[in-house]
């Protein structure tokens, strides 16, 4: 039974090597797919996520890259962009340099700025300490080292920004990334209106 010839072999080969490229391209779509839904362009709004517009955003406090804790509800009387991030984000990467444009360019007593790194599970501190340094981001950043933030906030794709007015509601959320003029004319709609 051993003497089985070439063509017999291959014969019995064949359903082994169909199942194991079936398998193959199952896997290769699911990567496609989850690829294609994290890196979304259109923004997600009213009805998605837990945080609702126009309903007051949870609160947080968020240890900060600097050593100092921040608590959300201690910006209050400012507009506040909260940006949930990850290094190994691409659209992030790509939105960082817009951030810091407007960030720079606005007056900390109206507009407050907040990077909450998502998921520290997803990543170490050293790669979020680095992504900071990289791309000099000169807001409050930290990293939702328990996840609770992000699970708040419903952030299930990344980045995600919410733009939250001086009385704590939010009035935008974003998943995707933002360029310059979505960036500029979303935080100028949260500048309060003393």
């Amino acid at each position: 039974m051993d003497d089985l010839s070439p063509e017999i072999q291959n014969h019995n080969n064949r359903p082994n090597r169909l199942i194991i490229l079936a398998i193959g391209c199952v896997v290769v779509a699911f990567l496609i797919l989850l690829n294609y839904a994290m890196i979304s362009k259109e923004p997600t709004t009213a009805s998605s996520g837990v945080v609702q517009v126009g309903k007051v955003a949870p609160d947080f406090t968020l240890q900060l890259f600097s050593g100092e804790s921040l608590q959300l509800s201690s910006l209050r009387g400012k507009g506040i962009v909260v940006n949930f991030w990850a290094s190994w984000c691409v659209p992030c990467r790509t939105e960082m340099s817009a951030l810091n444009t407007i960030y720079a360019s606005t007056n900390r007593n109206e507009i407050e700025f907040v990077g909450v790194n998502f998921w520290s599970m997803t990543e170490s501190e050293t790669a979020a300490r680095n992504f900071v340094a990289e791309f000099s981001v000169e807001y409050p950043t930290g990293q939702d080292r328990s996840g609770n933030i992000s699970l708040d906030y419903g952030v299930t794709g990344i980045p995600a920004t919410f733009f939250i007015d001086d009385k704590g509601r939010v009035l935008k959320r974003w998943v995707g990334a933002l360029d310059l003029d979505q960036l500029e004319s979303l935080t100028s709609e949260i500048i309060p209106k003393n």
